[in-house]
């Protein structure tokens, strides 16, 4: 489910963990897919970051913002900078294994 502006900025700026902002368009069929794999993989407790879904319909600013291209897109937010940018369909491990390599270096 896509997000209004207000709770964008309040989920970056108020996280305690890295934020996955989820890019997606409404006729795009990877982007159903993609908001799928890590709306489901975000459920598990151990998972170590917040999913903020975008719609680059609705909220255009955000995909100029974050230098969103093409959808879907995924852009992971860590202490309020751009850590990763992942175009296309990206599985949840792969956008693990980024938060692992911030928080290691």
């Amino acid at each position: 489910m896509s997000q209004t502006a207000a709770q964008i900025e309040t989920a970056i700026a108020g996280a305690d963990k890295p934020v996955i902002l989820e890019f997606h368009g409404a006729q795009c069929r990877p982007c159903i897919t993609q908001e799928d794999l890590l709306m489901h993989a975000s459920v598990h407790p151990s998972f170590p970051a917040n999913v903020v879904s975008i719609s680059v319909d609705d909220q255009p600013s955000y995909a100029e913002r974050y230098g969103v291209k093409s959808v879907p897109s995924v852009v992971l937010i860590q202490d309020g900078k751009t850590r990763a940018h992942f175009s296309g369909l990206v599985d949840a491990g792969s956008v693990i294994s980024a938060i692992e390599t911030q928080q290691a270096g």
